[in-house]
């Protein structure tokens, strides 16, 4: 390759790392990338690399030589930049951390991402610098300077994975996320207000209701099934993981859908259940790099575990989508995602809306596995292990017991 156009092509790298990618976020933007690149490099092909006194396969060689070059300067360029000129370079931490967050997918390969962060913890003190902007504070207080009301600390890009579904939870704009929270707020709120949910009790005259005296029945039905599943196995040992995940899958699924998942009854894994558990392990070693799962979702839609999210997503989908055409008897939590959709406040349009009710879907869904079987755990222990204690507070609470 003539020296002019290798000088030519590296010089393209810096000037695209300095020139653009230095600036903004794109986590988003890694198929529009891929294609920008691929256009470019097949223009470079057909305007300079063709016209060679050359053969054919000499011609492609040389062009893919020189995004070679291209790629070397770019991804060098970065490097040096992240390592030697960034705002953060004077935190301690694992130089290949600082350099790519590649580092941090490696190391969580077995999704035990909090072994590697206590390694790190220990090696560099309270403050480590875990990625090439990112800093990992081992302090309590800083939970308090961060979630402060005045704070202008925003959320991490992580939270664009659903992207474009969004939801409470998923979305980095702090208005858009306290609008977006009164709706949940109203649904888990012992008083609420709404028009809709007045006609479920029949009347439009009454304005206030307890949402969550609305969900006990259910609850206790869900309790109730699960006592006689710890029971139906006598005196034989009960695998606690898999019974209260069927637990709070189950009430999941009757406090969001009005329909259980029946796993409890059949004393077996859901289908669609058992694929969002394989699905979700996909973030597990690339929890820490979005732009890495963002570019498998665009790019290998039919692979692997990226097949198993994209079938989760139409599963909470189509579950939302049979909700809607069902009228239950008693209140749940869909029935407020479905009146913000049908009558929204906003003028969002209905693509938006839809993303909306698909994110708040997505999030019930995934809430009821990551977060409910955790402390039934820990109670199921707390209770084995301390039996006389778990007598005597059982006795208060069924003195509290209204019903």
């Amino acid at each position: 390759m003539e020296l002019q156009m290798a000088l030519a092509a590296a010089a393209a790298g810096i000037l695209a790392h300095l020139g653009v990618f230095i600036r903004g976020e794109w986590h988003l933007q890694g198929r529009a990338v891929l294609s920008a690149h691929t256009v470019l490099a097949t223009l470079a092909w057909c305007l300079v690399f063709r016209h060679q006194m050359a053969a054919v396969s000499e011609q492609i060689e040389l062009c893919l030589g020189a995004v070679g070059i291209y790629l070397l300067s770019l991804f060098s360029s970065i490097t040096v930049y992240r390592l030697f000129f960034h705002p953060l370079r004077h935190f301690p931490g694992p130089k290949l951390a600082a350099a790519s967050k590649l580092w941090h997918v490696v190391k969580c390969r077995s999704g035990k991402n909090f072994r590697v962060l206590e390694d790190a913890h220990r090696k560099y003190g309270q403050y480590v610098r875990t990625g090439p902007s990112e800093v990992t504070v081992f302090h309590p207080g800083v939970i308090e300077l961060l979630e402060a009301p005045k704070s202008k600390t925003s959320r991490t890009d992580w939270y664009d994975v659903l992207h474009p579904r969004t939801s409470t939870i998923f979305t980095r704009d702090e208005s858009e996320h306290s609008s977006r929270r009164r709706v949940w707020s109203r649904a888990m709120s012992t008083k609420c207000e709404s028009n809709a949910v007045a006609a479920w009790i029949g009347s439009t005259d009454v304005r206030f209701i307890q949402a969550m005296a609305q969900y006990v029945p259910r609850i206790r039905e869900q309790i109730e099934r699960l006592a006689k599943l710890i029971a139906s196995h006598d005196s034989k040992p009960v695998l606690i993981n898999d019974v209260m995940s069927w637990f709070a899958f189950d009430s999941m699924g009757e406090f969001m859908f009005d329909s259980s998942f029946g796993m409890m009854d059949s004393n077996a894994w859901h289908p669609a259940i058992a694929q969002q558990k394989a699905a979700l392990e996909l973030l597990a070693p690339m929890n820490d790099a979005v732009w890495l799962v963002r570019l498998a979702f665009d790019l290998f839609p039919y692979l692997g575990k990226v097949k198993d999210w994209n079938k989760m997503l139409a599963f909470c989908d189509n579950a939302m989508r049979k909700r809607m055409k069902k009228t239950p008897k008693d209140l749940d939590l869909a029935s407020w995602f479905i009146e913000e959709f049908e009558h929204p406040k906003t003028s969002r349009n209905e693509k938006d809306r839809g993303d909306l009710l698909s994110g708040n879907t997505m999030t019930a869904v995934v809430a009821g596995r990551s977060v409910h079987p955790t402390p039934s755990f820990d109670g199921s222990w707390s209770m084995e292990s301390h039996p006389m204690e778990t007598d005597r507070r059982s006795y208060i609470v069924t003195l509290r017991d209204p019903a």
